[in-house]
């Protein structure tokens, strides 16, 4: 009875998992990207995505343009956004959002925030 409910749970985790990866590859072929990274909200409210120790600038254009006004400053953030732009910071149109956990501040390296601030 046990190794029928194991295999029936591994089977639909499985399959979970493939759609995740299947919607990642489709969206990728339409030219939106998926990115994940940590988020930091700057004194004007602009919204970044730490990636790698490189600060990403989102812009909404959901529907509603609600996406990131409850986002705060060490969240972890997986995105769905269009190409990035190569600039300092990069920026990039965001479409969706989900918050995968909460952080701190003091995650982001210092010279990533040091860097923005001498932007501005």
């Amino acid at each position: 009875m046990k190794k029928k409910v194991i295999i029936t749970v591994s089977i639909i985790v499985a399959v979970f998992l493939l759609g995740i990866f299947a919607g990642s590859a489709a969206m990728s072929l339409d030219g939106f990207s998926v990115s994940s990274g940590t988020a930091l909200i700057s004194g004007n409210g602009t919204c970044f995505l730490i990636k790698e120790n490189s600060p990403i600038r989102l812009s909404d254009y959901s529907e509603k343009g609600d996406k990131l006004k409850d986002i705060e400053s060490g969240d972890k953030l997986w995105v769905i956004h269009d190409g990035v732009n190569e600039s300092y910071p990069a920026s990039t149109a965001v479409y969706y959002v989900f918050r995968t956990g909460k952080g701190n501040v003091s995650e982001i390296p210092e010279n990533v925030i040091s860097s923005l601030k001498e932007l501005g």
